[in-house]
């Protein structure tokens, strides 16, 4: 099912997927922005055609406030280059965002541009649910852009899709924590962690092993991240909410 909602970025500056990694602390010590990502920059010669992953619906936050909470693959411009605005994300949120949500788990694929965001339909989803993730990606000789596709679905829900067509290369793919609100760790997922398994990527000049950068920017209650499998083919990427768990 494709349902598409698009919104002025200029709206989203609190609790919304944001794809750069500017993550901050404020005054009061809450943690907004991407928490713990990997990611790995492709060539001008390399592209992605398939950027597939599995994980589970954690336990929901022990302290239910208004915290935000995201988990997602995704591709996107290269870190640090100046066209630096554009992800395609499936997206398992935790809380009300500024798409919808609640005090719950939902699932949608979302592309964030430079000045807007498109939103396939939020779909709930519970604790415990497997979740598929799927992007897939062609190059269109024509326009010389490409044309991307982004799914998630569970087995109890039907697909929240979205297309985007005839926009440049998306150059870097990625897995990360993204959360808004958070001042306790309390409010973090109660599951000790969530694993993107059976990872699958394919595309022109794939290696068997994905080299994998890490980036860790906020870590006071132990957030980690760990590479498990590198494979490009049954691939596994820990994230870990908090220490000793």
């Amino acid at each position: 099912m494709t349902i598409k909602k698009v919104f002025n970025k200029k709206n989203f500056t609190d609790n919304a997927g944001s794809n750069k990694v500017s993550s901050f602390k404020t005054d009061l010590g809450v943690d907004n922005g991407w928490v713990v990502d990997t990611y790995w920059a492709l060539s001008d010669a390399q592209e992605i055609n398939i950027f597939n992953a599995n994980l589970t619906v954690p336990q929901p936050p022990k302290d239910k406030e208004n915290q935000v909470i995201f988990l997602f693959t995704g591709l996107q411009d290269q870190k640090g280059s100046f066209l630096n605005n554009h992800i395609l994300q499936p997206v398992l949120q935790w809380g009300k965002s500024l798409v919808g949500g609640g005090q719950y788990w939902s699932i949608a694929s979302w592309y964030v541009g430079l000045t807007t965001i498109s939103v396939s339909e939020l779909l709930p989803v519970n604790p415990g649910d497997l979740i598929t993730t799927k992007i897939s990606g062609i190059y269109n000789d024509e326009s010389k852009l490409y044309n991307y596709d982004c799914s998630i679905e569970s087995k109890d829900t039907n697909r929240s899709v979205l297309h985007v067509y005839s926009i440049p290369k998306l150059q870097e793919l990625v897995t990360a924590l993204e959360v808004y609100g958070i001042d306790q760790c309390s409010q973090y997922p109660a599951s000790a962690m969530t694993e993107f398994n059976n990872i699958l990527i394919n595309g022109k000049l794939t290696p068997d092993n994905i080299p994998w950068d890490i980036s860790k920017s906020i870590t006071e209650c132990g957030q980690d991240i760990k590479i498990i499998s590198d494979a490009s083919n049954n691939g596994s990427i820990k994230v870990i909410y908090q220490k000793g768990r």
